[in-house]
């Protein structure tokens, strides 16, 4: 132990730093050792912004996309709060997360690179299970459906509901290996610029599309939100 480098270079420190004052000793480090010193902190900063991080993270409880479609903020309001609430949720450790979305058919290099940042922001979250509802107008649905990012709404709705709703459905064809289009097809979105909720809270233009998420991890809450955007208003 004694004839390690690092016993040897604390003992000949310790015999430099002994006659000096507190000051010189401070001194001495930062003109030495500077750059051992911000390294260290800069690591114990990094990691305590990452500890940090894990122990405040919330659940998503619901996690949505905001396509073109622009919410009040007390329709955000509903959705964050009033929803939330309804549903039980701890605000300590669970959240609605909602993320806006702007999409546009102009096929210039600006709105390229617009369009691309958001595209593969929504992306990310949908392939990381962070999304279970998408609102779109036509625009966004359309570029949404280049990718393969929405459920098939049989898996979320049942028979009768999809039939009730048959003459708002958006349905999707899917191309073969060869980009030929199949025979088959299924609904991947629904208007629901009628319901009484958007009416309040949205500036309506353009007709606004629900979908869910392909993958959505919270099918429950996704249901309910369902029954709540359809219920509101109604009372």
């Amino acid at each position: 132990m004694k004839n390690t480098k690092i016993y040897q270079w604390w003992i000949k420190t310790k015999e430099t730093l002994a006659p000096m004052t507190w000051s010189q000793r401070l001194g001495h480090m930062w003109t030495y050792y500077k750059s051992t010193v911000i390294l260290t902190a800069v690591f114990v900063f990094i990691i305590g912004y990452v500890l940090f991080g894990m122990l405040t993270a919330k659940t998503i409880l619901l996690g949505g996309i905001h396509a073109n479609v622009e919410l009040t903020d007390a329709g955000i309001s509903q959705i964050t709060t009033e929803f939330f609430g309804q549903r039980g949720g701890n605000a300590n450790k669970e959240e609605v997360s909602t993320l806006d979305v702007a999409l546009t058919p102009i096929k210039d290099d600006e709105y390229f690179e617009m369009n691309y940042y958001y595209l593969q922001a929504v992306i990310s979250r949908v392939g990381a299970q962070q999304v279970d509802y998408i609102l779109a107008d036509k625009v966004a649905l359309r570029i949404f459906m280049t990718q393969d990012i929405y459920m098939d709404l049989r898996e979320l709705f049942t028979k009768e509901q999809l039939a009730e709703m048959e003459e708002r459905l958006i349905y999707f064809q899917p191309a073969d290996e060869n980009e030929k289009p199949t025979e088959e097809k299924y609904p991947v979105a629904v208007d629901i610029s009628g319901l009484p909720f958007f009416g309040e809270f949205c500036d309506l233009k353009e007709p606004i599309y629900f979908s869910a998420a392909a993958n959505a991890p919270n099918i429950d809450d996704l249901k309910a939100f369902w029954d709540y955007l359809n219920a509101w208003g109604l009372e």
